[in-house]
């Protein structure tokens, strides 16, 4: 069990933020004052699965500061304490403060797979102001608009796997609110499973809060596999204002990489009429291009797009996809239009490098070349790689290739007999191109038109020979070239 203010042993975390406040609150958007603000928070993870935590929020007006500890308790479930104090300004030069006590709660059952969390259980004095609460008090004092501060804020999730038959999950939230009797209420349950092929989710959900009516709403929800790569969806919902929207789609993707995807959606319900979307995404080796239109009644809209990224590095500048944070470089020396596997669009240019967008840092990510996509004369030593990043580093990713003829030799000595298992062949350069296999058969690549290979089984003069070859004119474009040749 575990949440989310638990860190293992010898762990640091810690974050530090300036900016300035905006309100999510439509009613106090554009209007509302927004100061700026500096924050900072530090948590440490002790022996016997402590940890303690903290952190403060300064602002011209309001100062805050909160401390807290966590503990994992094995089989009772996970959980954690903490206290934050606040001090707020009113207008008037009159000063507020207050307490606010948080728990978090988590537990997994493994009998049952049963998953329990009290995501949050908050109770506040009435001194107290979360940051945003503050700057919309002084806003609402100016105006004469009604205010009200939390007092206390209950969360609770829960899900519950039933194997064959799916999945039960169900979520519930309360907050009250000081100087009122009404209460912001939340209830989620929902159920998903499958009959064949298609999928199916029923949602019921009911909301209330401070200012408004009740809304209630269930929706089904069926997801229906067309193709390989294609998908139908179909929802319906009602409300308890009498609102049904009934909604119809289509996704899917093409090319063996995914790198075109589409969707089109309709819906239709009996207050608004019909509207509808399509998309269109193509994710290339230099970028990624997006189209959309919405149509409704009364209304059309269009959307064109171009996104991508450069690299440059010592051997050039690379074009790619949008970058992310963490990405890899890969070099395929001489190999252009060389796919990754599972890396949609994403192949090498004319110089044999690629780009390879949103690895996942501190962990192993494969890296594995498409061989299919090599040139008959290109071969690579290792096609696949492990790279292990740090969170926004651009790590490279070089593979060995040689280029030329591969040439199946059939080697023998002067006297006819094969050269001896495991000899080594070594070309011009002496870098190594093969190994003698049985009765003198030898795979051979990056090999000339013409050249002369060195054959080694031992140390002294007479443990080796060279043989020299030509590639026959008219089986110049065989991807594979058999000979016989002696090697003296």
């Amino acid at each position: 069990a575990a949440v989310p203010t638990l860190l293992r042993e010898g762990t640091w975390r810690y974050s530090a933020t300036a900016g300035q406040f905006r309100s999510g609150d439509e009613r106090y958007r554009g209007n509302a004052e927004r100061p700026y603000f500096v924050q900072g928070t530090l948590a440490r993870g002790l022996p016997k699965d402590f940890s303690v935590y903290g952190g403060a929020t300064l602002s011209r007006g309001y100062q805050a500061g909160m401390m807290g500890m966590g503990k994992n308790m094995y089989g009772f479930g996970a959980v954690s304490l903490d206290l934050t104090h606040a001090r707020t300004e009113e207008q008037g030069d009159k000063t507020l403060s207050g307490q606010s006590l948080r728990a978090l709660y988590s537990k997994t059952i493994d009998d049952t797979g049963t998953t329990f969390r009290m995501a949050g259980y908050r109770y506040s004095t009435s001194g107290f102001r979360t940051f945003s609460e503050s700057v919309e008090m002084r806003y609402a004092a100016e105006n004469l608009l009604p205010f009200f501060n939390r007092r206390s804020e209950v969360r609770l999730d829960l899900a519950q796997p039933l194997g064959d038959w799916g999945s039960l999950y169900a979520s519930a939230r309360q907050q009250s609110y000081w100087g009122s009797d009404r209460k912001d209420k939340l209830v989620q349950v929902g159920y998903s499973g499958s009959y064949g092929r298609v999928g199916y989710n029923i949602f019921y959900s009911q909301v209330s809060n401070l200012r408004g009516p009740a809304n209630r709403q269930v929706m089904l929800t069926l997801s229906i596999p067309l193709g390989s790569n294609v998908n139908a969806s179909y929802a319906v919902s009602r409300n308890n204002q009498g609102r049904v929207t009934h909604q119809a789609g289509v996704s899917g993707s093409a090319w063996d990489d995914f790198r075109l995807t589409y969707g089109l959606t309709v819906d239709r319900s009996n207050e608004d009429g019909s509207n509808g979307s399509a998309n269109l995404t193509y994710k290339g080796r230099s970028g990624q291009v997006n189209l959309s239109r919405s149509q409704g009644q009364g209304y059309g809209q269009t959307n064109f797009s171009v996104a991508g990224g450069l690299v440059a590095h010592g051997e050039g500048v690379t074009l790619s996809q949008p970058l992310g944070e963490t990405i890899a470089l890969v070099r395929v020396p001489k190999a252009s239009g060389v796919g990754i596997e599972s890396q949609s669009g994403v192949s090498t240019d004319a110089t044999g490098h690629a780009v390879v967008p949103n690895l996942t840092p501190y962990r192993n990510n494969r890296l594995a070349l498409l061989t299919q996509d090599l040139d008959d004369k290109v071969e690579v030593k290792h096609a696949a790689r492990e790279v292990v990043p740090t969170r926004g580093a651009v790590v490279l990713a070089p593979y060995e290739t040689s280029v030329g003829y591969r040439l199946m030799l059939t080697l023998t000595n002067p006297q006819g007999r094969p050269l001896p298992f495991g000899a080594r062949i070594d070309n011009e350069a002496g870098q190594e191109v093969g190994v003698v296999g049985p009765e003198g058969q030898a795979y051979v690549t990056g090999a000339g038109e013409t050249g002369t290979l060195k054959v080694i089984w031992g140390d002294r003069a007479g443990a080796q020979c060279q043989v020299s070859y030509r590639v026959p004119a008219q089986d110049v474009a065989a991807p594979i070239h058999e000979m016989k040749e002696i090697c003296r």
